[in-house]
């Protein structure tokens, strides 16, 4: 019957315009919604939405153009501390997982620093207007900063002039070793140390807000749920994400630094 034959007939989701998949892309960044909520809001399959975002991830990844820039423009963007060059601001973030179900690679994810499994990442801003200069690959949430640092693809500093200065927390104690011109924390209680520490925060703050900023996009805050057969492919889907979401940031946002 004609009936039968129409029930047959396959039916193919509607054609989206490339607007409207960046679009859904960006809703699915900035809020975390389930694939599934996407479908009833859009009446695109689930699986065509999930297969929409991860295309746009892939894309929007090789586009994402996050680099140091040459020495003058770090310089423009430099400010002076206590007569040293400051050009570069380093620090880390830990980003909630799901607990791994094999112990191995349950114990390869668990921050100490934290107590949680995370997932973690070098990020180098400029000190006055938190430009994200500099992304590490992402790793499991048991490495330390300085951990990170030894690696030899995390020596961002390659391209530096000697007369710059690295600024960072005292989870970079050692940074010296590779690096001779570095800002850190001192040990002590002194008044002249406490000062020292405290005008040393007041610059460093910037990091903090471009982490407070690239936490705005929600899928960088949700636990990630690690449903991948290979645990690689979640801390390169980590990596894919926070790409994406700090080139977005350095696109729209900056920060004045205060004085």
């Amino acid at each position: 019957s004609e009936i039968s034959l129409i029930a047959k007939q396959k039916t193919r989701p509607p054609k989206v315009s490339l607007s409207d998949r960046l679009l859904l892309f960006l809703i699915w960044v900035k809020n975390n919604p389930s694939f599934k909520f996407l479908e009833v809001v859009t009446s695109l399959p689930e699986k065509t939405c999930r297969r929409y975002c991860l295309k746009m991830l892939d894309t929007l990844t090789s586009m994402a153009d996050i680099n140091m820039g040459t020495f003058e423009e770090r310089k423009d963007s430099a400010v002076t501390f206590r007569n040293a060059l400051v050009t570069m601001v380093v620090d880390g973030s830990e980003q909630q997982c799901s607990a791994p179900i094999e112990r191995g690679n349950s114990e390869m994810f668990y921050s100490g620093k934290k107590g949680k499994h995370t997932i973690t990442k070098l990020v180098v801003c400029s000190p006055s207007n938190g430009r994200i200069l500099w992304m590490s690959q992402s790793y499991q949430g048991s490495k330390t900063d300085m951990s990170m640092i030894q690696n030899n693809c995390n020596h961002f500093w390659t391209t530096a002039d000697k007369s710059e200065y690295i600024m960072a927390d005292k989870g970079f104690r050692g940074l010296d070793t590779y690096w001779s011109t570095v800002c850190i924390p001192i040990t002590g209680a002194t008044s002249e140390i406490v000062e020292f520490n405290n005008e040393l925060s007041h610059y460093r703050i910037i990091i903090e807000n471009v982490f407070a900023q690239i936490k705005k996009w929600k899928i960088t805050t949700y636990t990630l749920n690690l449903r991948f057969n290979d645990i690689k492919e979640a801390v390169v889907y980590h990596d894919k994400i926070w790409t994406v979401v700090g080139w977005l940031t350095n696109k729209f946002h900056r920060f004045g630094l205060r004085v």
